[in-house]
């Protein structure tokens, strides 16, 4: 059904009644719904061409049930009734053909690098170097766009630095190879299931940023989780970790960058789904919340200030928050409607602070927690 607009120039989606989720990444199809609807959908799919089931996940726990393996990612539901994903296997896969199986494990992720000696780049050891880097990269970031979230801030920034330093960067991705080795169980949670046939879910965006670490280009984080309305627990359905495009020079410029690339993907995810019926639409209301732990950066979007923003490209950012906020200065007629709502909350309350920068210690612990990474063994199968 098409969405419609209101009175105020705000959209009205229709109610949706989701039947299932399908979803195809080339050959290989997931879908979620009711028993008797993915039944059907089956069904059609097998009278059209060749296909194999690799398995599935029941809506209560089964001890008989075997994992559902998905692009690499094992599926499950365990004894609590959380479906958690794991990349136990793959990761023992990669480890196996890097030769690193016997790698002294880690429970530290390597430090960033913050001054790059840069490599001969004319001799042969630096293309087969560079080479093995570009390899562990690759497999390093199927993990980290799936199931290990907690290793993106280092894979991103050993990545930017593999050209000029490989040697180095072979070094430290090792060390990161040791790290999943030493953290292999690690599994990604989703929200705890619930008894009633109904739960309000709703969009919250959390939104950071790191100021030149290191000299150069600050890093932006988001982190985007499905939350319960009533119980405010959350569950991380996407995130960002990834160098920013340009330098920003101040620490509130920075995090304008972060929240705009928060704004678009918060808007497009929130989109998605609301015409799937996830979440619910509160047109003309706020749709989503945007946390930002940036008093300075939520001053000059809400007031209008610009004192730190010294670039063009910057304040073109903060022009763009502002509109989709509904406080552009435009003299127009129409009533402009937010599409999302800023919040500000203390940086110790920050879920997206473990995608700007590598974490240890405690501070690494307290973002796999925020992020739902759990340290539980892949089931194996019944006794």
């Amino acid at each position: 059904k098409a969405v419609t607009v209101g009175e105020n120039g705000e959209r009205i989606y229709p109610k949706t009644e989701c039947y299932g989720i399908l979803i195809a990444y080339v050959d290989d199809i997931l879908c979620t719904g009711v028993s008797e609807h993915v039944q059907q959908i089956k069904d059609l799919l097998f009278k059209q061409y060749t296909m194999k089931v690799s398995g599935h996940v029941k809506s209560r726990y089964d001890p008989e049930s075997e994992p559902l393996k998905f692009l690499g990612t094992a599926i499950w539901r365990g004894i609590d009734g959380v479906i958690r994903l794991s990349q136990e296997d793959y990761a023992m896969h990669c480890l196996r053909e890097n030769n690193l199986l016997n790698i002294s494990t880690k429970t530290t992720l390597p430090r960033v690098l913050e001054k790059i000696d840069v490599e001969e780049r004319d001799t042969k050891n630096y293309e087969m170097v560079k080479s093995l880097c570009q390899k562990f990269i690759g497999q390093l970031l199927w993990m980290v766009t799936r199931t290990r979230p907690d290793i993106a801030p280092s894979v991103g920034d050993n990545a930017s630095n593999l050209v000029l330093c490989p040697t180095t960067v072979a070094e430290q991705l090792k060390h990161v190879f040791a790290y999943v080795r030493g953290t292999m169980t690690s599994a990604l949670r989703t929200l705890a299931p619930v008894e009633e046939e109904e739960i309000k879910l709703e969009l919250h965006v959390y939104s950071d940023a790191s100021y030149n670490q290191g000299g150069g280009r600050g890093r932006t984080g988001v982190a985007i989780y499905l939350c319960r309305v009533d119980t405010g627990e959350e569950s991380m359905i996407q995130w960002v970790s990834k160098k920013q495009g340009m330098t920003a020079t101040s620490a509130p410029e920075a995090e304008l960058a972060a929240l705009a690339e928060a704004a678009s993907i918060g808007m497009y995810m929130n989109e998605v789904l609301m015409t799937a019926g996830v979440v619910e639409n509160k047109t003309p209301e706020v749709n989503f919340i945007i946390d930002t732990d940036s008093q300075v950066a939520m001053q000059q979007i809400m007031n209008g200030m610009a004192v730190t923003v010294r670039s063009k490209p910057f304040m073109n950012k903060l022009a763009y928050l502002r509109d989709c906020l509904g406080l552009s200065n435009e003299q127009t007629e129409e009533k402009q409607i937010p599409l999302f709502r800023l919040r500000f909350l203390p940086g110790t309350a920050q879920k997206a602070d473990g995608f700007t920068k590598v974490l240890t210690g405690e501070a690494l612990t307290n973002a796999r927690r925020n992020m739902g990474v759990d340290l539980v063994a892949l089931p194996r199968g019944s006794a």
